[in-house]
């Protein structure tokens, strides 16, 4: 079954089979600049093993996709509140059950993951928890060109990750000569664009492994390590993911150092601060028009802001800069 999770922010489509996200459509963005354009699909797969946020147990082989039952097969979250989808696998042969939580908010991209494992079987368990993500481009048309393009002259597209304190972009002309792999503190693992993201983020304790693979498919894995597990005893494992708009001031107040995903290289020093301002000039004129491309002061960054009476203000964007341009913008 497909189950359907509907907030103000997006609209969500899980598949049971792995338990994947098939679909996420960002209400308040679309795929160009013309107003009838489509809003913003963040899933490009159709296979179920390739849907963002497969938890696996194999450390992310996914040879086995479980089968997950949810209680319900349609979640809403109004203004202002937030709701949890119970889905819950059981792989008899192997004698474990997978409880999964899903808390869905009305005013965040982020969906909050809670897997508790139990070992109902007779013997020991030898597991490995991974959470998987697999990327491909966006479909013609999306904002910056789509994943893996290359977007505009100079931004980056493709795989990143926050490990150890330190940003890592992972050119996608690397993985070609094998997988990319990093250990240590990861903060998160994601797909970026220049102007979206998709995000997986480890819960606390998130010392593991990051590791990249893929050509035209990239394929993002987050392990934890190797766990023993007697009969009778459970663990809880938990995760975040975050699909939405790369906007400085809101992956800021989002957190989990999501906002080091906008990087202006030698001038982040001076851009970062410029940029706020820049955002709060736009909030604090009444009627704004912002027009402007991938190549713009906010290098990877979405620059959108909120008019004083509370309606949204939507870009529009300008044709890609051929020319080495940084900025193309008007108020």
């Amino acid at each position: 079954r497909k189950i359907t999770v509907d907030t103000p922010l997006y609209t969500a489509i899980l598949s049971e089979q792995g338990g994947g996200l098939k679909s996420f459509v960002l209400k308040k963005y679309r795929t160009a600049k013309e107003k009838d354009a489509p809003a913003m699909e963040m899933i490009t797969a159709t296979n179920p093993a390739e849907f963002p946020m497969l938890f696996s147990l194999d450390n992310g082989a996914g040879t086995d996709l479980p089968f997950f039952q949810a209680e319900a097969t349609s979640v809403r979250v109004e203004e202002g509140g937030k709701a949890e989808l119970k889905m819950t696998a059981v792989q008899a042969e192997e004698g474990v059950r997978i409880e999964r939580y899903l808390t869905f908010t009305s005013d965040t991209y982020l969906i909050d993951s809670r897997y508790v494992v139990s070992n109902i079987g007779t013997v020991p368990l030898q597991i490995s928890p991974a959470l998987v993500m697999t990327n491909g481009p966006f479909t013609s048309g999306a904002a910056g060109g789509g994943y893996l393009s290359g977007g505009a002259a100079g931004m980056f597209s493709g795989p990143a990750a926050y490990v150890n304190g330190k940003l890592e972009e992972i050119k996608v002309k690397k993985l070609a000569d094998g997988p990319f792999m990093l250990q240590g503190a990861v903060r998160w693992a994601a797909h970026v664009d220049n102007y979206f993201m998709c995000a997986l983020i480890p819960g606390k304790g998130n010392t593991g492994t990051f590791s990249a693979v893929g050509d035209n498919k990239v394929r993002t894995v987050l392990t934890g390590g190797i766990l023993k597990m007697a009969p009778g005893e459970t663990e809880e494992f938990r995760y975040e993911g975050f699909f939405g708009p790369k906007k400085l001031a809101y992956l800021k107040e989002t957190g989990y150092d999501l906002a080091e995903a906008i990087n202006f290289g030698w001038f982040d020093i001076l851009a970062k601060p410029m940029l706020y301002l820049l955002n709060f000039f736009l909030f604090c004129c009444g009627q704004l028009r912002y027009r402007h491309h991938s190549g713009d002061l906010s290098g990877q960054g979405l620059l959108l802001a909120d008019h004083p009476e509370g309606h949204e203000v939507h870009e529009e964007y300008a044709e890609t800069a051929t020319q080495g341009r940084k900025t193309s913008g008007e108020v």
